[in-house]
């Protein structure tokens, strides 16, 4: 699960389903729908994946299937995943794609962006001065319910580590475990990791936080 939720943050997300036939014809892949519920700020959000050797030539289709139907398609590469995206009458529609060989997968993700958000619900803990909250992805899975959160902080990434480790250690968080960029912490019952990253500026970083009920997130 942690796998899967980490490449949700990657999505933003149809005009059109994904995977259409035209895409997967003589294609060595398998596509199933992926269990549970996600929500993005509050809206479902449809998610589908596909595995097998000729992933990368599948998402070769999809991409040049999009701009023959005149899409403007943004292309990109982000934690080890090379990522399509396009906007088309106020929807948007995400496929990326990482690994090689039968090993290989593909996710595709839809999501209504015409429709309003929900309020989320109130953060888990206060940001240093230099961070701003984000989008918020929720839901089920098999493992029980999660909440993953990113942030942007306009300070490095080793000074945006050490300030929130600052900040979770005062309102009460404890630190299971830390390595490199990560923090594994806990408090009433919730345990979560926090991912310090790269962000899109020179002196920028991204964090995401994804909290489970205790015992998960190992």
């Amino acid at each position: 699960m942690k796998a899967m939720l980490a490449a949700c943050a990657l999505l933003v997300t149809g005009h059109a389903a994904a995977m259409e036939r035209v895409d997967l014809g003589g294609l060595r892949v398998s596509v199933v729908p992926v269990p549970g519920v996600v929500n993005v700020d509050g809206v479902a959000m449809q998610l589908s994946m596909a595995t097998g050797r000729d992933v990368e030539r599948l998402a070769a289709r999809i991409e040049a299937r999009w701009r023959a139907e005149g899409s403007l398609v943004q292309r990109h590469q982000a934690a080890g995943w090379q990522v399509l995206s396009r906007l088309e009458q106020g929807r948007s529609e995400v496929v990326q794609w990482t690994g090689d060989g039968a090993s290989a997968r593909l996710l595709h993700s839809k999501l209504d962006a015409m429709r309003a958000p929900t309020a989320p619900a109130a953060p888990p803990f206060r940001l240093p001065a230099a961070c701003a909250w984000g989008r918020v992805i929720s839901g089920t899975a098999e493992s029980g319910p999660y909440e993953q959160r990113t942030a942007i902080c306009g300070v490095s990434p080793a000074a945006s580590l050490r300030s929130l480790r600052e900040r979770l250690a005062a309102q009460h968080w404890v630190v299971l475990r830390e390595s490199d960029m990560n923090l594994e912490v806990a408090r009433a019952g919730t345990e979560a990791r926090l991912v310090v990253a790269p962000g899109p500026g020179a002196q920028q970083s991204t964090v995401v936080w994804l909290a489970v009920p205790a015992k998960e997130v190992r």
